[in-house]
C-alpha cells in the first residue's frame, strides 16, 4: 500500500511538472506584465488582513468589556483574541512581501510613487506594531500572570516564561508541527523551482534560495535539539 501511495505521489509530481513545464512560457509574460503594474494594489493582502485582524480584536476586546462572568464568555473572547494575535503576526511577512511587489520596478518608478509606496509601508509597519500592543494588553486582563512588554526587546521571553505547562506543550507541538510540515512544502517547492529553472522560466539561484532555507531550519532544529540531548547542563547554564 505504501508503495502505490508513493508511485501515486511520484505520477502527480510528473504531472505538475509536465504541465508547469508546457504552459509556463505562454503565460510568462502575462505575469511579469501584471505584476509589474500592481502599483497599490500590492498592498491589497496586508490591508484585507488588518481588517480581519481588527474584526477579532475589537469583537474580543467587547466581550472582554461586558465582563468573563463564564467559562463559555472567556474561551469565545480568548478564541477571537487568538486569532488577532495570529492575524497581526502573518501582517509582517505579508507586509515583506508586498513591500516587494510594490518595488519590483523601483528604478523606473516615478519619485511620488516610491515616496507613496514608502509612506504606506511605514504607516502598515506602525499600526501592526500598535494593534500587536493593544491585542497584548486585553489579553492581560482575562490573564493577568501574562508578562511581558511589546516594545521591549525580551517580550518573546518574558511571555513564554509566564506561560503554564499546558501552554508550552502546545507551543512546542505547533513549533514541531510547522517545522514537519514546512519539510513537506520544501520538497513540492524545490520540485516545481527545479522545473520552471530547468526550462530557463526562472533563475537558478530561485531553487538554491529554497534549499539553502531548508538546509538552515533543519541545521537550528538539529542544533538545539543535539545540544538539549547532550548538552543539556550547558544550556541551562546559559539560559
Amino acid at each position: 500500500m505504501k508503495k502505490i501511495k508513493s508511485i501515486f505521489v511520484v505520477l502527480i509530481f510528473m504531472f505538475i511538472g509536465g504541465f508547469l513545464g508546457y504552459f509556463l512560457p505562454f503565460i510568462n509574460d502575462r505575469v511579469d506584465f501584471h505584476i509589474d503594474n500592481l502599483g497599490i494594489l500590492a498592498w491589497l493582502p496586508v490591508f484585507l488582513l488588518f481588517i480581519l485582524t481588527i474584526f477579532c480584536y475589537y469583537s474580543g476586546k467587547k466581550i472582554v468589556k461586558k465582563g468573563i462572568e463564564n467559562d463559555d464568555a472567556y474561551d469565545k473572547a480568548n478564541q477571537l483574541l487568538c486569532l488577532a494575535g495570529g492575524c497581526v503576526g502573518l501582517i509582517l511577512p505579508f507586509l515583506m512581501v508586498g513591500m516587494v511587489l510594490a518595488f519590483v520596478n523601483l528604478f523606473e518608478m516615478k519619485t511620488f510613487m516610491i515616496l507613496l509606496q514608502i509612506l504606506i509601508m511605514a504607516f502598515f509597519a506602525c499600526i501592526q506594531i500598535y494593534l500587536h500592543k493593544k491585542i497584548i494588553d486585553v489579553v492581560k486582563i482575562i490573564a493577568p500572570e501574562k508578562k511581558g512588554d511589546v516594545f521591549d526587546s525580551k517580550f518573546a521571553k518574558d511571555w513564554v516564561s509566564s506561560m503554564d505547562e499546558a501552554e508550552l506543550s502546545q507551543m512546542y507541538q505547533s513549533g514541531y508541527c510547522a517545522f514537519r510540515n514546512m519539510n513537506s512544502v520544501y520538497v513540492v517547492v524545490l520540485f516545481i523551482l527545479f522545473i520552471l529553472s530547468s526550462a530557463n522560466i526562472v533563475d537558478m539561484w530561485f531553487p538554491l534560495t529554497v534549499g539553502f532555507l531548508w538546509i538552515l531550519q533543519y541545521a537550528f532544529y538539529f542544533n538545539h535539539a543535539y545540544r538539549m540531548e547532550h548538552c543539556k547542563k550547558k544550556v541551562i547554564q546559559r539560559n
